[in-house]
């Protein structure tokens, strides 16, 4: 495959940025899915869309809840995923009736793909326990920054003046929350992990590219989900044995419960809907994500920021809007 065909997927899968830390992966449209035309793609298609990106931007708050009611990191992980990843392989199989991939592919899904996704998740959710859901959700933003920046490593894309600029300016309002956590411990090993989620969420949307070229973006999405909740389940496996099940109220079973039905539902929808109306487009939606996370947990969870972390965010959000995915292919 040529540089600039490649290029097209990584456009698409990057500007449909998830979401990870609230527990979603990439869904993208592979070059083999039918996409409608202008005339197509109606309201009920964008409606699907903001849908789903606005149930994957609850995900931070949800976790929270769950974890601030009483359950264990890995716990909630390891349940939370393998219900999840039981329900989109189900999904899978009931649309495409098999979710089998080449015997030269199932080392790249379950390996690579399966444990940055693994590796994720982990970093995402001890994010999200140690500091503020809207921290997290705001340094999600920086996924197409560190989407760029893999991809012209790898030699697939030709960064310009605005790309690095972008990237410039997010990573002083990283700075800026950084200076803004001040001597918190918590905040700043929150922000690590956050970026360590951040940045293998990148990593697992450049790989995805490669297996978007042959099979669907759900049955991609099924296969790694699967993968890393097995992962979940042996090192939650200590955490799971000690948590205090009878003890967890009813907040914290309707906490996991969102999380693992909004998980669903939204691939579900967005895979419908950037089916109808394009990844470009969707694209488009999905960059609401990090500020719609970050809304909801302000007022959700009552958190409070420092100014300075209130100005990193916002600094985050400018570098994210200055980035522009469409970058020219690197010479041959």
């Amino acid at each position: 495959m040529s540089r600039s065909r490649e290029l097209k997927h990584l456009e698409a899968i990057g500007r449909s940025k998830a979401t990870a830390a609230g527990g979603r992966p990439t869904v993208a449209v592979a070059a083999h899915d039918n996409v409608p035309d202008g005339r197509q793609a109606r309201l009920s298609s964008h409606v699907l869309v903001l849908v789903g990106v606005g149930l994957w931007s609850t995900n931070f708050t949800a976790i929270e809840a769950a974890l601030n009611h009483g359950f264990e990191p890995l716990a909630f992980s390891a349940v939370r995923w393998a219900i999840a990843g039981a329900a989109i392989c189900g999904l899978a199989l009931y649309r495409e009736r098999s979710i089998r991939v080449a015997r030269a592919d199932f080392a790249l899904v379950i390996g690579a793909a399966g444990g940055l996704f693994l590796i994720n998740q982990v970093a995402a959710v001890y994010a999200l326990n140690l500091g503020a859901a809207t921290t997290t959700a705001i340094t999600f933003g920086l996924v197409p920054v560190f989407v760029a920046v893999i991809a012209h490593v790898r030699g697939l894309e030709s960064l310009d003046l605005r790309h690095w600029t972008g990237t410039a300016v997010s990573l002083i309002g990283v700075g800026l929350l950084a200076l803004g956590a001040g001597k918190i411990s918590g905040d700043l090993a929150s922000l690590a992990l956050a970026l360590v989620n951040v940045g293998t969420f990148a990593g697992y949307i450049v790989l995805s590219a490669t297996l978007l070229r042959r099979y669907s973006a759900l049955r991609v999405t099924a296969l790694t989900v699967t993968a890393s909740a097995v992962g979940l389940a042996l090192l939650g496996s200590v955490q799971m044995a000690a948590q205090p099940w009878d003890s967890l109220d009813r907040a914290a079973w309707s906490a996991l419960a969102y999380a693992v039905a909004s998980v669903v539902i939204a691939n579900a929808v967005w895979l419908e809907g950037t089916r109808r109306v394009g990844p470009s487009r969707a694209a488009v939606y999905s960059n609401l994500l990090p500020l719609l996370g970050a809304i909801i947990a302000l007022v959700a969870l009552d958190e409070r920021l420092t100014e300075l972390q209130f100005l990193g965010g916002g600094v985050i959000l400018v570098g994210l809007a200055i980035v522009s995915v469409r970058c020219r292919p690197a010479p041959a």
